[in-house]
């Protein structure tokens, strides 16, 4: 037992296979483990002798298989000492490993516990026979190796997992420290130094009292009494004194435990909340500041539950919506008239515009955001009321750009359109002139195409002025947009432009006007074609816009939508220029454009219940007509059922009175867009109709999102 305790466990092993093998008259000895699935070999001790003059092969540490190995297991299949005085007799023999000496004989015995077999002892190699007197001395010696085996691998474990839980402990990420009845620190981890900004001697045998500030050393005698009397303490407030003389916040749990070096301990847990302090007193702070801000802002703020009552309003709410305390608490359907938009809008912070009717019965046009809170059991509505602007500003830019126009187009008309034609006839007679120098060839060429330039200009101004009126009929895209390939290929010819028509599915079809549609696609295509220069490309076509792209795009919309579009990639569009600013009349890009080009598509794309969105990225620039599909009937066919077809029998809408004879138009063309170009917003009769909702795209179209490819 002495030789036990100062020597490893592999020299235990070896000494016990010496003794073996002199009381066996052997000259091999091996003992190795069997682990718990009764499979595993574990290879680890031989013989001094073996090692030296008997064998060379390697193992010690590795693993091996019972099935795989040869007959020196037997003893492990038979459960019982087995003895094979005859080794090369054996039939089921493997053969050794290289490096092994010969075996004439061998005597292997297996070592039980608890009816399993956690080891076995071998010897070999005695000159004559093993008899029952060598297995009775070989079992002892292994059952005496077993059990010091044991005893050594549980110290060695215990060793290890001591030494792991004291790393454990030491390098933790959460100060920890022991102290005894007295108070005194027995033990501390790198952690809590950190945190106490000591090293371990200042720290240990020293009273906990030296990092408590005087505020929780008054504290500290009633809480230490209660810590001993219930065995433990949680969410324990102190305050630490650091080395170099701050103070920290901290946050303690402590336990009562029994340890057997120290008796009676207290462990403590503490955790810093200096940070979270100071993050409450600023939100606090915060707060207090929100709620100035929030009663004196200049805008309106309204917070919704999940049944539409006010939960909050500012004094700006409250005026401009006529809110009184005993409204505080109503849905808000029951106060405002026309709300709805603002209620089930599903686009966080996108910017709205609607009409609302106060208890007082005041009407005012308010711009809102409307989101859910994140928890989504609030709702969140910020407004400002923009009656008097929307109705001062808009009305005098309308009438100054309308005025403008009016005035050029009579202007144009009378006094230069026609003069102009003339001019561009002589002008043309004169170069077929067969005198004509060359010079002054050129010369007239540089004119008549400044003639037709400013022609082109005139027209836009005209197209401008005098709306067209629309005749929407069902039109097959891939016709449609041939047309439009094959009118433009000469001029995309001409300028080296690489033109191209990307068709899509043959079978689609939408209802609109086509000379309409084909002076949108003129001007989109013409404005690709000047952005370009030789090289360039551009492409013309159309596609079906899928479910979940117009989930994105138009996801209150009920019907199918067709993308017509036009791309390039000549000059981008400048990052910091607006979508929306191209489209509004005399605004232009270009040194000797008139500004009315894309405000007359975006009108005519608008009237046929359709978006124009734009995105430009990446060196391409792409104008995207989104139509409905041409599944659709006007107004009085879709709603003609008995609830709303007259007693006199003529085909009227219900909603709007349009009459059959404006066949193919739905009534938000005849009566709602009247009341848009006046007012900027849809009508009432018109919001509140299915068929609107179902037939105007624009009206549910998101905005200028990039395509569901990016």
């Amino acid at each position: 037992m002495e030789f036990a305790g100062s020597h490893t466990l592999e020299e235990l092993l070896q000494a016990i296979l010496n003794e073996a093998e002199a009381l066996t008259n052997s000259n091999i000895g091996f003992y190795h483990f069997l682990q718990a699935d009764q499979e595993t070999i574990s290879l680890q001790a031989w013989s001094t002798n073996t090692l030296r003059n008997m064998c060379t092969a390697e193992g010690k540490g590795l693993h091996y298989s019972v099935s795989a190995a040869g007959v020196w297991i037997d003893c492990i299949r038979e459960r019982r000492a087995v003895i094979h005085n005859d080794y090369s007799a054996l039939a089921h023999r493997k053969g050794l490993p290289p490096g092994h000496a010969p075996v004439a004989r061998e005597l292997v015995v297996p070592v039980f516990r608890a009816n399993q077999i956690v080891a076995i002892l071998g010897v070999g190699n005695k000159p004559y026979i093993y008899d029952e007197k060598d297995v009775s001395t070989v079992s002892l010696l292994a059952d005496l190796a077993w059990d010091i085996a044991d005893r050594k691998l549980s110290e060695q474990a215990l060793a290890e997992s001591e030494a792991r839980f004291r790393q454990l402990y030491d390098e933790a990420p959460v100060a920890m420290y022991a102290s005894n009845r007295g108070g005194e620190v027995v033990s501390i981890n790198n952690k809590c130094l950190q945190e106490l900004g000591r090293n371990r001697e200042e720290v240990l045998g020293r009273p906990a009292e030296i990092f408590l500030s005087p505020d929780s050393m008054k504290r500290l005698p009633k809480v230490r009494e209660a810590f001993w009397s219930e065995g433990r303490a949680s969410n324990l407030s102190l305050q630490i004194v650091r080395k170099d003389g701050s103070t920290r916040d901290v946050i303690a749990d402590s336990v009562a435990l029994d340890d057997p070096c120290w008796g009676q301990v207290g462990f403590t847990v503490f955790r810093d909340i200096t940070e979270q302090k100071l993050a409450e007193e600023a939100l606090t702070q915060s707060e207090e500041f929100l709620r100035l801000i929030f009663a004196n802002m200049n805008s309106g703020l309204l917070v919704l539950n999940c049944r539409q009552e006010i939960v909050l309003a500012n004094d700006y709410a409250r005026s401009c919506l006529a809110i009184t305390d005993e409204m505080q608490d109503k849905p808000l359907l029951e106060i405002l008239s026309n709300v709805e938009p603002l209620l089930t809008d599903a686009y966080p912070w996108e910017q709205r515009q609607i009409i609302i009717t106060t208890p007082d019965g005041s009407r005012k046009v308010v711009a809102f955001n409307s989101t859910a809170a994140p928890d989504k059991d609030l709702r969140i509505v910020l407004f400002r009321d923009i009656t008097m602007l929307l109705d001062n500003d808009e009305r005098r830019k309308r009438a100054e750009q309308l005025a403008v126009v009016g005035e050029l187009a009579a202007k144009l008309s009378h006094d230069i359109k026609n003069p102009l034609s003339s001019v561009f006839l002589g002008l043309q007679t004169l170069r077929k002139t067969e005198s004509l120098s060359e010079d002054n060839r050129l010369t007239l060429d540089l004119v008549l195409e400044e003639v037709e330039r400013l022609s082109e200009n005139i027209r836009h101004v005209l197209e401008a002025a005098r709306p067209l009126e629309l005749s929407p009929s069902f039109l097959p895209l891939g016709e449609f947009l041939g047309w439009c390939f094959r009118i433009h290929s000469l001029t995309a010819s001409n300028r080296g432009i690489q033109y191209e028509l990307v068709p899509g599915p043959p079978d689609m079809f939408v209802m609109a006007d086509e000379t309409a549609l084909r002076r949108i696609m003129t001007n989109l295509i013409q404005n690709a074609f000047d952005a370009c220069g030789a090289g360039d490309h551009v492409r013309i076509g159309w596609r079906p816009i899928g479910d979940r792209e117009k989930q994105t795009l138009a996801p209150e919309f009920p019907g199918s939508i067709v993308a017509i579009f036009v791309e390039d990639d000549g000059l981008a569009i400048p990052e910091d220029l607006q979508a929306s600013a191209l489209f509004r009349p005399f605004f232009t890009t270009k040194e000797l454009g008139t500004g009315l080009g894309l405000a007359v598509v975006s009108d005519l794309v608008e009237r046929h219940g359709g978006s124009i969105r734009l995105h430009s990225a990446g060196g391409l620039t792409l104008f995207e007509v989104l139509l409905p599909m041409g599944d659709r009937v006007p107004c009085w066919e879709s709603l003609c059922t008995n609830a709303c077809v007259p007693p006199n029998g003529e085909k009227d809408c219900a909603n709007c009175e349009v009459r059959a004879q404006n066949a193919g138009l739905f009534c938000w063309v005849i009566r709602g867009r009247a009341v848009r170009a006046e007012t900027g917003l849809w009508p009432n009769s018109c919001l509140t109709c299915p068929v609107f909702r179902a037939t105007n795209l624009s009206y549910s179209f998101r905005g200028d999102i990039p395509t569901a490819e990016e």
